[in-house]
């Protein structure tokens, strides 16, 4: 037999659904929250680069001494260039954060690399400048250097030191000039082998030169990588796209919780809708044995009245005739709840003899199971005049059989006619295990 739906079932149903809701969303919000890590990753590295920017100006003017806190800043701006790689799981596919990471890699690499050569270069410069002034002098005192005036070395030494302080077009040309005066004086004594005084002064001179020009064009370079602006834009890209997946999940935990409240509200409207169905077959059920009862009435109304005898036998022909071709078998038991009447619908759909059964109590051939709910049932029927309840339990055939029955009963105690309670079987067509 199947199980009837009912409002119990319904509020299960709605609470394990809002369970379900619930258990998703504190799973979704128990999950290992990347996002603040990665903002902390954003703020190192903007510190970290602020100090090596602050290093490599410092190294410009000569105020940086110990490279170790180069090193160290260096690896500081490696470390959080490489947390920055490490996108939180949510984020992992995301083409355009991917993009930014990589150009933000490029950038700070060219960077280090950079400050690397701008170093180099003024390291070399500083050490092609010491013993500069006094090579020089050097120069002066020696035989090929003896065409070169004293005045001309000190315009020399004055132009590359200003040109190391502040390189301009002009300084530049002026120690063009100088390198070209001495190379003339160098070629026309092709004698002399490179390591005069005066070979020594010109390639010095020529490499402060060189590592001047070459820290320059670094410094310019440095200066034209925008690593700030690709970390504030890769910041802000971050932030925008974790907004819209915590807008996107709570859009989904929304439609998650919408589709809970339509299913709860579906399923209560079926129950409600089958509650109905059930109510109006009861309702038809008792109509139809009150037409039935009220059909014996007005036969045996007609009968005291005396009328002839053909109309009586025609009218309990009528009657026995209804009784015996319903599915549904009618009978009657007293206040000690045995049987005093019995419609011949018992004989076809359970096999059982109508006349043996009078006189019998109604709980033989009931499940041993089902007795205490029969009789609590029978006993709150004879407390009502009216009542609206059926019960479903277990009763035997003529063949030994199980079958699922369901009874209505209706208390006629009062009624002269009846005396008894009136009860309505019909079988479910179900054969039910022992």
């Amino acid at each position: 037999m199947q199980r009837k739906l009912t409002s119990f079932d319904v509020l299960l149903v709605g609470l394990v659904l809002c369970s379900l809701c619930f258990i998703g969303y504190f799973v979704y919000s128990a999950k290992p929250n990347d996002h603040e890590s990665y903002m902390v990753a954003l703020l190192d590295f903007s510190m970290a680069d602020d100090l090596l920017t602050e290093d490599f100006y410092r190294l410009q003017s000569g105020a940086l001494t110990n490279f170790d806190a180069l090193v160290s800043d260096k690896h500081l701006v490696h470390e959080a260039e490489h947390r920055l790689s490490r996108l939180p799981a949510y984020l992992k596919d995301n083409e355009t954060l991917d993009k930014l990471i990589i150009q933000l890699t490029v950038q700070v690499n060219q960077k280090l690399n950079d400050m690397e050569d701008f170093k180099s270069a003024l390291a070399g410069m500083r050490s092609s400048l010491d013993n500069l002034e006094a090579l020089a002098e050097e120069v002066g005192r020696s035989p090929e250097g003896a065409q070169l005036t004293r005045p001309f070395l000190s315009e020399t030494l004055s132009a590359v030191m200003e040109f190391v302080d502040d390189p301009t077009p002009r300084d530049l040309e002026r120690i063009q000039g100088k390198l070209d005066e001495m190379n003339v004086l160098l070629a026309a004594q092709p004698e002399v082998d490179g390591t005069t005084p005066l070979h020594l002064f010109a390639a010095r001179t020529k490499d402060v030169v060189d590592y001047r020009t070459r820290s320059s064009e670094l410094l310019q370079a440095i200066a034209a990588i925008p690593v700030s602006n690709t970390a504030a834009e890769l910041s802000y890209t971050y932030q925008y796209q974790h907004q819209q997946h915590r807008l996107w999940n709570s859009t989904a935990l929304a439609i998650l919780l919408a589709l809970v409240i339509i299913a709860f509200a579906v399923l209560t409207y079926m129950t409600l809708r089958y509650a109905r169905r059930h109510e109006i077959a009861v309702e038809a059920k008792q109509k139809s044995l009150d037409v039935a009862l009220k059909d014996a009435r007005d036969q045996s109304a007609t009968l005291r009245r005396g009328e002839a005898d053909g109309a009586v036998m025609l009218a309990e022909e009528r009657l026995v005739t209804l009784l015996r071709n319903t599915f549904e078998m009618v009978s009657i038991i007293s206040r000690e709840e045995n049987y005093i009447f019995l419609s011949p619908a018992v004989e076809r759909v359970l096999g059982l003899p109508q006349k043996e059964l009078i006189g019998k109590s109604v709980y033989e051939g009931i499940h041993g199971d089902d007795i205490i709910r029969v009789k609590d049932y029978f006993a709150q029927a004879q407390k009502e005049l009216q009542t609206e309840q059926t019960i479903s339990y277990r009763l035997m055939d003529a063949f030994g059989k199980w079958h699922v029955v369901e009874t209505f009963a209706s208390n006629q105690y009062t009624n002269p006619a009846i005396r008894g309670m009136v009860l309505n079987t019909r079988r479910l067509d179900v054969v039910a295990d022992d």
